[in-house]
């Protein structure tokens, strides 16, 4: 996860890159992006909002999303 700007807005986002792996079919990028776009749609204060979704190099995917100030998970 990497944290960004969107220059336009002047705002910061969250950018998670997923493994390429994931993606072994087009099945499975199918699912991502239903995933993203369904997650796009949703608000609730438990949730992080999905903001955009692509592919770098066709791929490998990401998500932009709402950053949230805290401490790691991890």
């Amino acid at each position: 996860v990497l944290k960004a700007r969107q220059k336009s807005l002047q705002k910061l986002v969250a950018i998670k890159v997923l493994n390429a792996s994931l993606m072994v079919d087009e099945t499975s990028i199918q699912r991502f992006k239903i995933e993203a776009q369904a997650g796009s749609k949703l608000s609730h204060p438990n949730l992080i909002s999905v903001f955009d979704y692509g592919f770098i190099k066709a791929d490998t995917p990401y998500l932009v999303m709402e950053y949230v100030e805290g401490v790691s998970l991890e």
